[in-house]
């Protein structure tokens, strides 16, 4: 009898040494909690236009327990040109330029959590994500429409400023009608009346009569072409005007003209036998004017979109 009194004893402890070890060994693990995570909002949530500079900003990631590390980021279904990220006053913020055609686009803000244990359902790590979305509009030409203010005009192109006239606002802009990547050039924004009139971009090309002198014929012929397949415009009437007698010359050299036909046609821009030269192109809501004309130094090119 005592014998199994000292076994029941016995047994009993040691199965109270097994439930202690195991009751320790499940106490030294740590139980991590996530981060609270905030929504994402754009400082502008309506007309954002083609290429405009969008500001997207979150709470930074709050609280939680045992957590090793986080590593935060922003991901962007399209975007133009650059993306940059900060954080500043509690936020996490990303610029970018929104992409170049209108739709409805998504942007996610993750953050990748490292515990020292397990979450709730015994993860020692998970991800975080916050939605959100946005919508690029359409616009008659580049980011504008011709219904556009000047004050419109300077929250769509943020580096543009206005000049002495406030009916005129003027910046660098990329020449999108080049076939050099990083080549710009003026762009002007005219008013009237408060309302988009016509926006001009310029380029002066300097000559001194050598063989050296850039063909800027054959630059407007390329513009030309450029406009069609990048601004998906028709073309129209192109044509000369003689100086000497204001006569409209059809005949001028387009898509089989030789390099030496191009030249030619420089060259009497340059030497005045030519008032100008203008090459039409038209969408259903633009009109587009690519002109040359002599100027004191050389040729200047110049392009006229306007209402249709």
């Amino acid at each position: 009898m005592k014998m199994r009194k000292t076994e029941t004893y016995l047994f009993g402890g040691l199965f109270a040494a097994l439930l202690l070890v195991s009751c320790s060994s499940e106490d030294t693990t740590p139980h991590s909690t996530p981060p609270a995570l905030g929504k994402i909002t754009l400082d502008q949530s309506e007309d954002i236009r083609p290429g405009q500079w969008v500001t997207a900003s979150i709470p930074l990631p709050a609280g939680g327990e045992n957590i090793r590390s986080m590593e935060k980021s922003w991901t962007l279904e399209t975007y133009l040109g650059t993306k940059e990220s900060t954080e500043k006053d509690g936020k996490d913020i990303l610029g970018f330029n929104a992409p170049s055609t209108a739709g409805k686009y998504a942007i996610t803000y993750s953050v990748n959590c490292i515990y020292e244990g397990t979450n709730s359902i015994g993860l020692h790590m998970e991800t975080l994500t916050a939605n959100a979305s946005y919508e690029v509009v359409k616009t008659d030409i580049f980011s504008s429409k011709w219904t556009d203010t000047p004050q419109i005009t300077l929250r769509a192109y943020p580096v543009a400023e206005k000049t002495n006239d406030d009916t005129q606002c003027v910046m660098d802009a990329k020449d999108v009608l080049s076939s050099v990547e990083s080549k710009t050039i003026k762009r002007y924004f005219l008013h009237e009346n408060d309302i988009l009139r016509e926006i001009k971009e310029i380029e002066d090309i300097e000559m001194d009569g050598s063989e050296s002198d850039e063909n800027c014929y054959r630059l407007m012929y390329r513009n030309r072409v450029a406009a069609k397949f990048f601004l998906q415009m028709e073309y129209g009437e192109s044509y000369a005007i003689d100086a000497a007698t204001g006569n409209k010359i059809t005949d001028i050299p387009l898509e089989e003209a030789s390099s030496a036909d191009m030249k030619e046609y420089t060259r009497k821009l340059y030497s005045g036998e030519l008032e100008k030269v203008c090459f039409m192109l038209s969408d259903d809501v633009t009109n587009l004017v690519i002109t040359g004309r002599k100027s004191v130094d050389g040729i200047r090119i110049s392009r006229s979109y306007t209402k249709k």
